[in-house]
């Protein structure tokens, strides 16, 4: 059995205490359904988990300005003779201009994507892993966030 080694992105965007998450949306030729997905895609020769999440974030949503953030979850699933181990990344957009790009999906079409709230990305996605993908990545947002928050504020004392 062949094994290959695919980079996912959780991409999020923030405006004031509102979450986004980028869902595409796509057409799946073998299960003849529309589905809403999370960006991903496979390592190319030599790539880094990094570098492919990062290439793949353009290729697919033509985002550019990004910040990975972290790594928040990894799972595995056979496609015919293929096991994938996915590699998701919590990637933060410093920018909002979606450019969609099927040219490097091969028989998967990329008809759209947009920017939804958490509550209603959990309900789009069918895929239990992608799923657990953004509530790790929520979680890492808000440890982030309350880290960020309960830092000491230094007092300088008089001289």
């Amino acid at each position: 059995m062949k094994t290959i080694n695919d980079a996912q992105a959780v991409i999020y965007k923030q405006n004031g205490k509102e979450i986004s998450i980028l869902l595409l949306f796509r057409y799946n030729p073998d299960k003849k359904i529309d589905e809403y997905r999370l960006v991903k895609g496979g390592l190319k020769k030599d790539e880094s988990l990094e570098d492919a999440v990062k290439r793949e974030t353009g290729e697919e949503v033509g985002l550019k300005k990004i910040e990975i953030i972290s790594k928040v979850h990894e799972y595995k699933y056979l496609a015919g003779e293929v096991e994938h181990n996915v590699h998701v990344f919590l990637i933060k957009a410093l920018e909002d201009e979606i450019n969609i790009d099927s040219s490097e999906e091969g028989k998967f079409e990329i008809k759209g994507s947009r920017w939804e709230s958490i509550e209603k990305s959990l309900e789009l996605l069918n895929f239990k892993d992608e799923k657990q993908s953004i509530m790790n990545s929520i979680m890492k947002i808000n440890f982030l966030k309350s880290k960020k928050e309960s830092k000491p504020k230094i007092k300088r004392l008089a001289s």
